[in-house]
């Protein structure tokens, strides 16, 4: 018996063992480089021939919860198929980020988000937002508000301290006066940037020694233009 089975894919880094206490890895046969964006396409790809059997294997093992970590399309919807209660994140929208190249293909993956929301709904799921506003955006997409909860993310513990920065700072070009809001992950408009670089320029408006700090790769041209 198990507290927590992990699905996922291999890495080819060595997780730290303290991270695995308590729990069964079900590894599915292959194996991903998370740095390598080709190889993560077409890992998922991969992943998605191999649900059928993924979602065999979880049947087979009874759990009382399921919890989708990613909210790829329609994965929350096929995992509902199990019939048990279901509880996940939905920080990433992958709608948008697959099809939301003009207006028109945005407008078919709202349309395409609309439909797999409303699917949620219909099974057992409760969804976890990070903040008040990550919950009324998927109440707007069609989330019964009493199936949304707010959990600040958490931070492990003694993991992530304070530090001197002040090097660090001079060499980015930062003065003792500047307050720094930093942010990381995969550039992309839409994931979200669009709105942050948008707020931030009415903020720096109110707040003239305020500097935001984006570390990541992706769409580095276009957020430098914006």
């Amino acid at each position: 018996v198990y507290d927590v089975v992990y699905c996922c894919m291999h890495s080819p880094k060595k997780p730290d063992p303290k991270l695995r206490r308590g729990l069964y890895m079900m590894h599915l046969p292959f194996t991903i480089d998370r740095t390598n964006g080709r190889d993560k396409w077409i890992k998922t790809l991969l992943y998605y021939f191999y649900l059928p059997i993924t979602l065999w294997k979880i049947k087979r093992l009874d759990p009382d919860i399921v919890i989708p970590k990613e909210t790829l399309p329609f994965l929350p919807s096929l995992a509902g198929l199990l019939g048990k209660p279901m509880f996940m994140e939905v920080s990433d929208w992958w709608w948008p980020i697959l099809l939301g190249k003009s207006k028109t293909s945005m407008k078919i993956a709202k349309w395409l988000e609309h439909i797999e929301v409303r699917q949620w709904n219909r099974r057992k799921t409760l969804v976890i937002a990070h903040t008040k506003t990550e919950a009324k955006l998927v109440e707007e997409k069609g989330m019964a508000p009493e199936r949304i909860w707010i959990i600040n993310a958490p931070l492990y513990g003694n993991v992530y301290q304070p530090s001197n920065a002040d090097t660090v700072r001079k060499k980015l070009g930062f003065t003792k006066q500047n307050f720094v809001a930093a942010m990381h992950g995969v550039i992309d408009p839409r994931k979200g940037y669009d709105q942050i670089l948008f707020w931030w320029k009415k903020l720096v408006q109110i707040h003239s020694n305020w500097k935001l700090l984006i570390i990541g790769s992706g769409a580095e041209a276009w957020c430098k233009r914006e």
